[in-house]
């Protein structure tokens, strides 16, 4: 299973958490996963806590790229953070770095994008 769940908004940003597994069954199980991270925080920027994704395999990773293409696209960002090591060891194989932006936690999330205050 894979939930992405909203956890804070503050100052223009959408906090989220992952949750599960990010594979292709928990995709093809989910009737709406093309909605999770949809609409109206496309031009926005949203900072998803990766701590509980548990695995991720090449779906889940086509998944991400193309959520943060369409970030890219409507004028908003991903930044994600806290990845597991398992999962930090596949994305650093992939070279994902290059086009993801990932953080090592959510302070360095927040002082990229300069919401200091916010802490969790």
């Amino acid at each position: 299973m894979f939930d992405l769940r909203l956890s804070d908004v503050q100052n223009g940003t959408n906090y989220y958490q992952a949750v599960g597994r990010l594979t292709h069954p928990c995709i093809a199980a989910h009737k709406s996963f093309d909605d999770l991270l949809a609409g109206d925080v496309l031009d926005q920027t949203v900072v998803v806590d990766m701590e509980g994704l548990e695995t991720v395999d090449s779906s889940g990773i086509g998944w991400l790229l193309g959520k943060n293409r369409q970030f890219k696209a409507h004028g908003g960002r991903l930044i994600l953070h806290s990845l597991q090591p398992s999962v930090k060891n596949v994305f650093g194989l992939m070279k994902l770095g290059a086009v993801l932006t990932l953080v090592e936690s959510q302070a360095e999330a927040n002082d990229q994008i300069g919401n200091t205050g916010v802490e969790q």
